[in-house]
């Protein structure tokens, strides 16, 4: 977008004549990037340069600044200081605690856990089952402690995350400990969550075996014989009619006999444990508010070690947590060659939503009462794209704000592309918990990235549809709307989506679940809805 270009979508307008200087307003463009490199400098362990400090500023004069509350806890050897710390970084309408029954039953799991590990060789335990399931299937010991073991996919951070979430709560439900194959990303991303015990595979493990595991099909075909020691979930977006018998109340209750599953997704399948007939009164117990769901999971298991932490820590101290808005903006287009590719109608539509629905400053001429009103806003942008960036920082530099407003925009990285890469994925996730700590989020409509960060901060986003195509979709959108909130809108839950939920969707227990009884389906009517930036898909609402 052209800094002499008039924005035209009704409501932002800018263009170079209006742009309005002062002393102060220059002098803040000039220190910024002198205090990052002198902070970099005195921080001499921070060698990560993907940081961008305080690249752009508004405003007319000097502006008081809150600064949030910081933990003071300086306890080094906790395990995972962002659990004792993390709440103390949110705002008080984050600061939701979970209820007794979840908390009894996440101890009640981590008692379960360390007795299943203690004094066990994974390794030693997996080969003999292996070689001999019909012991196994005989034994005491191993019947108190049948495993689930989750394996990365090779998908992005924030389907990795989802289905951490759902295979760590099916695991619980049904009784089996929780194992992480340790060779993916997230075994260095995040925090043990068990005190006592891990959660981790040993690095020795034949995880060649769990590769070649029989599908769910095979096993099923097999009747979940003594013979079948293993079974491989296969719950990605697009599953066999095999691995879609998951569904069927039947199967589930045929793979409590099986020793060892393995657990391979990239959905979020929480909104759809809440239709098993098995499962809903556990979960209803569990999580009373269901759009809180995914909170309370994520804020349990989805911790950053300590290492991630810090980093996070410095980025949130160092550059957003002095002013008294922090927004969020969380950007990625979906469905085209390039992600990372800017798009100028995509960078309007989010410049409008924003301003329209007043979680930033309009641009033009500001006048003496307002400044006295005027507040300073951190604005947080995630992106592959940095001209996103770029281009929201120069709206704010070369413009002044209407109220008065000191609006500084910040971004953290722009690899361009999406790699899979560990690298990749650890600026990623501190990126989620950056914007995680926002007072409001935007987001972009099918972004699991998105779901992540919203979960994690219990923040109900404001979605933007950059792709345009959901109100053709959903009628969401009322076309009569004006043009600049078209293509925006606020979620109906914090939970994150179940992009694709085999609802009786070919199965072969295709009928059985219309045997739900009348309380259990009137529950799901007021509280299971079809997603609103994704309309096939389910989602858990208050």
């Amino acid at each position: 977008m052209g800094k002499g270009r008039w924005l035209n979508c009704g409501c932002v307008r800018h263009s170079k004549s209006q742009t309005s200087w002062n002393k102060t307003a220059v002098f803040s463009l000039l220190i910024g990037p002198i205090l990052f490199f002198l902070a970099m400098a005195l921080q001499d362990d921070f060698s990560w340069s993907g940081v961008l400090g305080v690249e752009a500023v508004n405003g007319l004069g000097p502006s008081s600044f809150s600064s949030k509350s910081r933990n003071k806890n300086s306890d080094a050897s906790s395990s995972c200081m962002s659990r004792i710390q993390h709440m103390n970084y949110r705002p008080a309408s984050q600061r939701i605690a979970p209820s007794r029954a979840w908390e009894n039953a996440l101890r009640a799991y981590e008692r379960f856990h360390t007795k299943c590990s203690q004094g066990r060789n994974w390794t030693q335990e997996f080969l003999q089952v292996n070689k001999s399931a019909a012991a196994a299937a005989t034994s005491s010991e191993q019947e108190s402690c049948r495993v689930l073991v989750f394996i990365e996919g090779p998908a992005g951070l924030g389907n990795r995350l989802l289905s951490l979430a759902s295979a760590f709560l099916y695991a619980l439900l049904t009784d089996r400990a929780f194992l992480m194959d340790s060779r993916g990303h997230l075994a260095k991303l995040l925090c043990q969550p068990f005190q006592d015990s891990s959660w981790l595979l040993p690095s020795d493990f034949p995880f060649e075996a769990l590769d070649a595991a029989p599908s769910l099909g095979e096993a099923s075909a097999l009747n979940f014989s003594s013979c079948t020691a293993m079974v491989s979930l296969h719950l990605d977006h697009a599953q066999s009619n095999g691995d879609q018998q998951f569904f069927c109340p039947s199967t589930r209750e045929s793979l409590k006999s099986v020793p060892w599953l393995t657990w391979t997704s990239n959905q979020y399948y929480v909104p759809r444990f809440f239709t098993f007939p098995e499962l809903w009164q556990p979960l209803v117990s569990l999580f009373p508010n269901v759009s809180l769901a995914f909170t309370h999971l994520a804020r349990s298991l989805l911790l950053p070690s300590n290492p991630v932490w810090d980093k996070i820590l410095r980025i949130y101290s160092s550059y957003l947590s002095q002013a008294q808005q922090l927004v969020g903006i969380q950007i990625r287009r979906h469905s085209i060659p390039n992600s990372g590719e800017y798009d100028d109608a995509a960078f309007h539509r989010i410049l409008c939503c924003l301003v329209d629905n007043k979680m930033l400053p309009n641009i033009g001429r500001a006048n003496g009462a307002s400044r006295a009103m005027s507040l300073s806003y951190a604005v947080l942008v995630t992106s592959l794209q940095i001209r996103f960036f770029e281009e929201l920082r120069d709206v704010y530099t070369n413009m002044a704000t209407v109220d008065g407003s000191l609006v500084r925009v910040h971004m953290v990285s722009h690899e361009g592309m999406e790699w899979h890469s560990y690298d990749q994925a650890h600026k990623a996730f501190i990126e989620m918990w950056l914007l995680s700590l926002s007072d409001r989020v935007a987001t972009s409509s099918f972004s699991t990235f998105g779901y992540i960060a919203q979960g994690l901060g219990a923040l109900r986003p404001l979605i933007v549809d950059l792709r345009g195509d959901i109100a053709q979709q959903t009628g969401l959108l009322q076309s009569s709307a004006p043009s600049s909130s078209r293509h925006c809108f606020f979620g109906q839950s914090v939970d994150p989506c179940n992009h694709y939920a085999y609802f009786s969707l070919g199965s072969q227990c295709l009928g059985n679940e219309s045997a739900l009884s009348d309380a259990h389906q009137t529950w799901i009517n007021h509280h299971v809805r079809f997603c609103q930036d994704f309309p096939q898909g389910l989602q858990l609402v208050t």
